[in-house]
């Protein structure tokens, strides 16, 4: 991307410009977990806390992963979810 391009935002998008490097954090979407994997809370416990923050009742983690441009090169960082 030139360096005297204009970023614009879009859905599921969010870029940065860090000097003549642009970095792009991509929304991959959601993984459901089962309320058990959160620590110190039993899972009705889980499931009350998100609907009383109005929430979903189960809880989920978002997937991202980072494109990083620079000059012509394109490297794209994704660790996937281990799902």
């Amino acid at each position: 991307m030139p360096v005297n391009q204009q970023i614009r935002q879009v859905p599921g998008l969010y870029r940065k410009r860090v000097g003549d490097i642009v970095i792009t954090a991509v929304n991959d979407g959601i993984v459901p977990l089962p309320p058990e994997v959160m620590v110190g809370m039993a899972p009705d416990g889980v499931r009350k806390t998100l609907t009383g923050r109005f929430r979903p009742a189960e809880p989920h983690v978002t997937v991202g992963a980072y494109l990083v441009e620079h000059g012509e090169r394109r490297i794209l960082i994704d660790t996937g979810s281990g799902v």
